[in-house]
């Protein structure tokens, strides 16, 4: 709502431009018939003179007043600007915000309460499928991912990380993520909200590596998935005994986690 509320003087200011105009040419009129009485350039009667000094100062006072009536009219505008905005404060303090909000956000609020319980079942549910796994010795997934597991099934319950994956669909709580999301649609952005609840991931289809390399010393296993000729440092480990080539029934041993 926009209120018109300036006070209309443009025409009252362009009179009292148009009457100071007159009383400067009046003065300046005087001005220079004194000057050339004076100045003996022409001769000025008594009369005349009285006459351009009663110009003068009638032009004067007439400006003086074309400015107090514009003030007067610029003065009755505001007061009738600030009258019609008391008048409009009056008329939405009136209004019912309360009323008209509180259908919208108590659904807002139902929906957020919707959300926080939603959040928490699936919770629930994928840290009993953990505990499960876990009570059924399951271990995290084995270097080839968790297709490789027996069953393909890989947990962890770590603090901060809690997971529960069969063969490359991985389930996670989501509880800790709901309130961004939350944030995220109340301000009109549902989709990116959903983008930060990643209950379910679909895990990429593990590869195989082309060559897996063991260090004897340090127990290490280095994979190596291509299939470019190694670098002359590879190469001198391997002279070395320093790391030993698997051979394919060790790398699916390997993938399988079952190497240690």
């Amino acid at each position: 709502m926009r209120l018109d509320t300036e006070p209309h003087t443009k025409g009252m200011s362009t009179d009292t431009a148009a009457a100071d105009r007159k009383a400067g040419a009046a003065a300046a009129a005087v001005r220079q018939a004194e000057s050339d009485l004076a100045g003996g350039r022409r001769a000025i009667s008594v009369d005349a003179l009285h006459e351009a000094r009663d110009k003068r100062r009638h032009a004067v006072l007439a400006a003086r007043g074309e400015r107090a009536r514009a003030e007067r009219a610029q003065e009755d505008a505001r007061l009738a600007g600030l009258q019609e905005v008391g008048r409009q404060v009056d008329k939405l303090a009136a209004s019912d915000l309360a009323g008209d909000l509180s259908e919208v956000l108590r659904a807002i609020a139902d929906a957020c309460a919707r959300a926080r319980a939603i959040a928490r079942e699936w919770d629930v549910s994928v840290r009993e499928l953990i505990e499960a796994a876990r009570d059924l010795d399951v271990k995290e997934d084995p270097p080839g991912g968790a297709p490789w597991a027996p069953e393909g099934l890989a947990v962890r319950s770590l603090p901060g990380s809690q997971w529960v994956t069969h063969h490359r669909s991985r389930l996670t709580p989501v509880t800790a993520d709901i309130a961004r999301a939350i944030d995220r649609a109340v301000i009109g952005k549902p989709d990116d909200g959903l983008l930060l609840v990643q209950g379910v991931t679909e895990l990429p289809e593990p590869r195989r590596p082309a060559r897996v390399f063991h260090a004897p010393r340090g127990g290490q296993y280095h994979a190596v998935y291509t299939t470019d000729p190694l670098s002359e440092g590879w190469l001198a480990q391997i002279k070395s005994g320093a790391l030993r080539e698997l051979g394919a029934d060790e790398i699916e041993a390997w993938m399988r986690g079952e190497l240690a």
